[in-house]
């Protein structure tokens, strides 16, 4: 005999159901791959160490740096994900990522980019204007990378080119923040 307490609150199911579906887009950005970021902190070094010198607020300036970074990388990857979900249908681990297992509306994940790219932009700006130009030409290069007629992605040699220049551009990020 069933009781009221087998039956699920349908508010309780609705509330979880809206949290599987925000993390479902949210697993899109990629935070673990953050720590790639940290390479930004060499570029502070390079600027730091031979001078010792550094302007006022420095340290703040590279906090916001490195998360404008973090941010911008998950608006490259929630890209990535969407755009290659098609392809990753076929691939032994790609398969189980969130893209290819859910149905995600396209509108929710451009306003998911979107929402990245103009924080991690702002961010920057705020540092200085030199970061933000860094940061915009990370994203522009993600873009060219991941979306049709360019799709960098699909062109031999230069894949990987465009993906080492990345690299310098972290880099690039550590040294705007400290001068």
């Amino acid at each position: 005999m069933r009781t009221l307490l087998n039956y699920a609150n349908p508010q309780e199911e609705m509330v979880n159901k809206f949290l599987q579906s925000v993390g479902s887009y949210l697993s899109l950005a990629r935070f673990g791959s953050w720590n790639k970021n940290l390479l930004m902190l060499a570029g502070v070094g390079i600027v730091y160490v031979p001078a010792k010198i550094a302007p006022q607020g420095w340290e703040w300036a590279v906090v916001i740096g490195l998360l404008s970074l973090c941010l911008a990388s998950s608006a490259n990857y929630t890209i990535n994900e969407a755009i290659d979900a098609k392809f990753d249908r076929y691939h032994p681990l790609k398969c189980l990522r969130s893209a290819v297992q859910n149905d995600l509306c396209l509108r929710l994940i451009i306003l998911q980019y979107l929402a990245f790219a103009v924080t991690s932009l702002a961010l920057a700006y705020y540092v200085q204007a030199n970061l933000a130009c860094i940061i915009a030409l990370y994203l522009t290069g993600a873009l060219l990378y991941n979306i049709a007629p360019v799709r960098l992605k699909d062109v031999a040699y230069v894949d990987v080119l465009a993906e080492a220049s990345n690299y310098p551009l972290r880099l690039m990020v550590g040294w705007a923040c400290i001068l």
